[in-house]
């Protein structure tokens, strides 16, 4: 029995010093892990990805090494998704996002506050990659729980702004905008009516309003924001200068080009004299007042802007920078306005050079680029070589792994037209009904797209003598306008005008008449 208490004494002391071996082994693991997250984070700041993956991935190891607890783990698999993201590796983030939540669930159940920054960061890069469906569901639960705290919560507001952005996606402008209304009822209530948030909220349900075909209250919106910028920030804040371009974008789109030229002058000053102002920032408001004056009919007052934004972009960014395909088109086209068709052909000529270089990833920009070159060609009257042009364009269309229907069949349409100005019949019929064949797969024989071909098609006949075939094809653009945008419609009228005048060839003139007087009633109609 003595014999035996030493061992007893012996195990004791064996125990209690490996107990004491193994909390010191798991406090130094604790703390190497801490040193490792601490080091991860501090390179993902610094946009050091590599080496923020290393130390995230070393820390997740030692978390295994000294048993972490559940919430350390599911912080450092959602810090080391954030990385993956940021490297473009978005499917091994997820997994690790969804890890993480795993994790938080188990330990603290469905509704704990702390699954809210994953579920958000989860739905970030669902949305990189266009998952709209993935993004809505990983928002909605974040907002869920949000909600469990109150409706007055910042983090709402942030939320319900991004789901607008799903449903503005989708074209579901009714509920993007009853979404940003939520928002700002509660962005109002947490932060105040004059605080800057508001005005963010307030441009986004703004665009929701334009896209509604709503300009007069988008407009309210946009001067509401910028009243908002201005007592906030100062008169002269770059903040304000975006309020103002997007004020002017608006009178833009309702054709008040006098009014929206003197807010475009205010923001390009301001950001000329905002040393904060990114080349990016003065390039887009160089820009857009050129824009407005080409609108305005003064594209020579764009054609220095043009030129200095030009200048930016080369010295800031080179000389084969893909932004200045843009900048370069558009310069372009304002030559063309100008009649300088060799000047506007060199521009376009320098744009499709830089799409060379660019590769695949600018050929929906080289696509747009040739348009406009062949349009400056017909224009100039040089059509073979418009063409020529044209051809090109549809080869770069149909070479797409999902080639883009209604843009092929505009080139069709464009290409008929341009063998209708050769007074070549045959084949601008020809490229006219393959145009229809187009869209008519695409979108089916009664679509808005399809009756312009028929009509472009019904006008080609009835200037060449063929008022018969006129006559059938005008009598389906009535009956699909009709369908598309009401019976009593101007479109509708415009197209029995057209018939009119070939019943009248086809000595049909009392029906000629009718059709006419038809016409004018639905005309009244609609400007009263």
């Amino acid at each position: 029995m003595t014999s035996q208490r030493p061992s007893k004494v012996v195990s004791r002391a064996l125990v209690a010093a490996l107990c004491l071996s193994f909390a010191a082994s798991a406090r130094a693991s604790e703390q190497t892990w801490q040193e490792a997250m601490d080091a991860g984070t501090k390179a993902f700041k610094e946009q050091k990805f590599p080496k923020a993956l290393e130390c995230f991935t070393r820390a997740l190891k030692d978390s295994d090494s000294f048993h972490g607890n559940s919430d350390s783990k599911a912080k450092n698999l959602n810090d080391l998704a954030l990385v993956y993201d940021q490297m473009g590796r978005r499917d091994k983030a997820r997994e690790l996002y969804q890890q993480s939540l795993d994790i938080k669930r188990k330990a603290h159940g469905n509704d704990d506050q702390d699954l809210i920054p994953t579920l958000n960061n989860l739905a970030s890069s669902y949305m990189e990659d266009e998952k709209f469906d993935d993004a809505e569901k990983s928002l909605l639960e974040a907002n869920r729980i949000i909600e469990k705290s109150g409706n007055d919560d910042p983090r709402l507001c942030i939320n319900l702004n991004r789901l607008s952005a799903i449903y503005r996606s989708r074209e579901d402008y009714d509920r993007a905008e009853k979404t940003l209304l939520q928002s700002l009822e509660t962005a109002k209530k947490v932060f105040g009516e004059g605080n800057p948030a508001i005005a963010v909220i307030q441009n986004n349900l703004a665009v929701v309003k334009r896209l509604q075909n709503k300009p007069a209250e988008a407009e309210s919106l946009y001067k509401s924001s910028l009243q908002i910028r201005e007592s906030a920030s100062g008169k002269d804040d770059l903040s304000v200068a975006g309020s103002l371009n997007n004020l002017a974008r608006s009178y833009r789109e309702q054709g008040k080009f006098e009014e929206a030229e003197p807010l475009l002058e205010r923001s390009l000053k301001i950001v000329d004299s905002d040393q904060s102002a990114t080349p990016e920032q003065k390039i887009a408001a160089i820009k857009n007042l050129a824009l407005v004056y080409r609108e305005m009919g003064e594209p020579a007052k764009a054609e220095p802007l043009y030129s200095r934004a030009l200048t930016m972009q080369t010295e800031a960014f080179g000389e084969g920078d893909e932004a200045l395909i843009d900048t370069l088109s558009d310069q372009g086209s304002m030559y063309q306005e100008l009649e300088k068709y060799s000047d506007a052909v060199t521009s376009f000529e320098k744009a499709l050079a830089i799409c060379k270089t660019v590769g695949e990833s600018a050929d929906d920009m080289k696509v747009k680029v040739l348009s406009r070159l062949e349009d400056c060609y017909r224009q100039d009257n040089n059509l073979d070589r418009a063409i020529e042009i044209n051809q090109e364009g549809r080869s770069l269309i149909e070479k797409q792994e999902s080639p883009d229907q209604k843009l092929l069949s505009d080139k069709l349409n464009d290409l008929a037209m341009l063998y209708k100005q050769k007074e070549d019949f045959a084949n601008s019929e020809k490229y006219l009904k393959e145009a229809m064949t187009v869209i008519e797969k695409a979108y089916g024989r009664d679509s808005k797209e399809n009756s312009i071909f028929m009509n472009n098609l019904a006008r080609l006949y009835s200037e060449n003598d063929m008022p018969d075939k006129a006559a059938d094809l005008y009598k389906n653009v009535i009956d699909i306008r009709s369908k598309v945008f009401g019976a009593r419609s101007l479109p509708v009228a415009a197209a029995m005008r057209n018939y009119a005048s070939v019943l009248r060839d086809l000595n049909q003139d009392d029906d000629a008449k009718k059709m006419n007087r038809e016409a004018a009633s639905i005309e009244k109609g609609v400007q009263q």
